[in-house]
């Protein structure tokens, strides 16, 4: 059977399930694949799980003022953009060891219309929470009159998130219009070389000029266009030290105190524990009965061109629209070594594509459990869900399901099957060792268990 054919047989049975009942389908791509992206699952888990002061940075939350406050806001957690100069990647590159440009973003330094600052030119205001509130507010407001950049290095002494220090400033500059923009970004400062605050630097290409304390930035502009290549104007006001501890190496220290592996797990845990244990009951003895496949139409149904497929009221067999193409589901208890030594036996006679579905897992092995099932059968196994249950009306385990020809039919499994199953597959594994000769040896001073030949009789 060609894969083509043998997914439109899955399609059909699916079919069989999402139109005779209102939830969707089960037997679905993306239902067969609901184990072996448990990867891309643990990661997200990993992520979810990150501390609330990794979570709560928003760079890109922009200023959001309503009636019930400001919710969201920008200037402290600025987004660092991709426009930037050549100069200040390449000196980042060189301070932070990154070889590749495309990895360094840096802020945006565009200017507003009206500016006193050019177009090839950039202003930078660099502060600190140690400098009275009142002397940050004024700083703020020059910043905003000729659109410079305020840059912090990091977060506010005390302040566990970012989001706390970016309320602290908003706090400060909520009332300047336009809105002050201010960023962390504490590779400024290294690339500056700012170890007091306030400062102020001029550049224009490779011309940097630097001046400690707050100028006037009409003045400031003035003194750095002379044409200097780089020039250092001194001291101007007074200035304290930067209290902010850089934001990289604190996020840096912070995260290696993470363990990651343990949260990773923990995530893990907590999903395969809300896994659903279907208590089904063991069967007794064998039975065999069948299941009406057809099902009835409640609206009319249409193909993507327009043409009808099916009327409204119209009873449908799905499964006769795939003569020939035949499936068989396996429902059982992996935790039962009887139900799966059934299962291993009646494989072998079954028909067309094989499915495999438990009723439970391991939750001590987790993931490993059903990575070690799928290795047991030699493809992967699944969990069953509450929709087949009740389609396919499995009332014991395990159960064979057999869809083909037009039918659907059921078959279960009682005791004794599943104890002479048991017998059979014990008796196949000790006549395997026998046939292999499998010889234990024993060392000087060990104990001698068992060795074993092949023999004649």
């Amino acid at each position: 059977m060609s894969f083509f054919n043998k997914t439109r047989l899955v399609l059909a049975c699916a079919s069989l399930i999402s139109i005779s009942v209102t939830a969707g389908p089960t037997l679905s791509e993306e239902d067969m694949n609901m184990f072996s992206d448990n990867n891309a699952m643990m990661q997200k888990t990993r992520d979810l799980d990150a501390p609330s002061w990794m979570r709560q940075y928003d760079p890109t939350a922009p200023v959001e003022k309503t009636d019930k406050g400001v919710r969201r806001w920008i200037p402290a957690a600025q987004k660092i953009g991709n426009d930037t100069s050549d100069f200040i990647q390449k000196t980042i590159g060189n301070a932070y060891g990154v070889e590749d440009k495309s990895q360094i973003k840096t802020i945006d330094m565009r200017v507003r219309k009206g500016s006193p600052i050019r177009p090839d030119e950039e202003l930078y205001y660099f502060v600190s929470f140690s400098q009275p509130e009142s002397e940050i507010k004024e700083i703020l407001q020059a910043a905003s009159e000729v659109d410079a950049r305020v840059i912090l290095r990091g977060m506010r002494p005390g302040d566990k998130m970012v989001n706390h220090t970016a309320a602290a400033m908003y706090a400060l500059g909520k009332e300047i219009r336009p809105l002050p923009k201010v960023a962390i970004d504490s590779r400024l400062y290294k690339v500056f070389d700012i170890q007091e605050a306030p400062a102020m630097v001029y550049r224009r290409g490779k011309q940097i000029v630097k001046v400690k304390g707050v100028a006037t930035a009409k003045w400031f502009l003035s003194k750095s266009r002379e044409g200097i290549d780089s020039k250092n104007l001194g001291s101007v006001s007074g200035t304290y030290e930067v209290v902010e501890r850089d934001v990289i190496e604190e996020l840096q220290a912070r995260a290696a105190q993470i363990d990651w592996d343990k949260k990773r797990k923990a995530a893990v845990k907590r999903y395969v524990n809300k896994l659903p244990d279907y208590k089904i009951p063991t069967a007794t003895k064998d039975a065999i009965y069948q299941i009406d496949p057809r099902v009835k139409f409640t609206k009319d149904s249409h193909a993507k061109d327009g043409s009808l497929l099916a009327a409204k009221g119209q009873v449908v067999n799905p499964l006769e629209f795939f003569p020939g193409q035949e499936m068989t589901l396996f429902f059982f208890d992996p935790l039962s070594e009887k139900q799966v030594a059934l299962v291993k036996e009646q494989r072998k006679s079954s028909r067309g594509q094989l499915q495999y579905l438990m009723s439970r897992i391991d939750k001590e092995k987790g993931f490993q459990f059903i990575s070690d099932m799928s290795k047991e059968f030699k493809q992967q196994v699944y969990l069953m869900q509450s929709r087949m249950i009740e389609r396919f009306q499995i009332r014991h385990l395990p159960a064979q399901v057999y869809l083909g020809n037009g039918k659907i039919v059921v078959k279960e499994y009682g005791i004794a099957s599943q104890e002479d199953a048991l017998h059979a597959e014990r008796e196949a594994e000790f006549l395997s060792l026998q046939e292999t000769g499998r010889k234990i040896t024993t060392q000087p001073g060990s104990v001698a268990l068992l060795e074993t030949t092949s023999t004649s009789n």
